[in-house]
């Protein structure tokens, strides 16, 4: 198995946000534990929305000429001890992550993706 190594630049941290709409039918369906229903005509209806959050860094690697993307979000709670992230926390990784060049490696056979080679190189920690 053979591994290629880059450097690769942070170029953005941003944050997205993915919301989806459940409806479920019957009281007893599979996933239907959460959110508000109500009694229809044809058996019960349960609904809700998820919201997923995710804080994203882009890394332009040198090796390829093109961009990467990680979803730092648990990591940035995990280094600071937190459950969510604050819009404080958040400017403030991102003053700390922009510009910064990282180590990045992948697997050349079969998996293609960047991975970060060391999380300790990344300033995640806000005091």
């Amino acid at each position: 198995m053979g591994i290629e190594r880059s450097k690769g630049r942070i170029v953005e941290v941003y944050r997205e946000t993915h919301n989806t709409g459940v409806i479920c039918q019957g009281d007893n369906a599979r996933g239907c534990v959460d959110g508000y229903g109500y009694s229809g005509g044809n058996g019960s209806y349960r609904m809700w929305d998820k919201i997923e959050y995710r804080i994203m860094m882009k890394v332009y690697v040198y090796a390829v000429e093109d961009c990467a993307f990680f979803d730092i979000r648990d990591e940035i709670l995990e280094a600071n001890n937190r459950s969510r992230v604050s819009p404080q926390l958040f400017d403030a990784i991102k003053n700390n992550l922009e510009g910064e060049k990282i180590s990045l490696f992948r697997y050349t056979d079969g998996d293609w993706s960047w991975r970060i080679s060391d999380w300790d190189e990344l300033d995640l920690e806000v005091y």
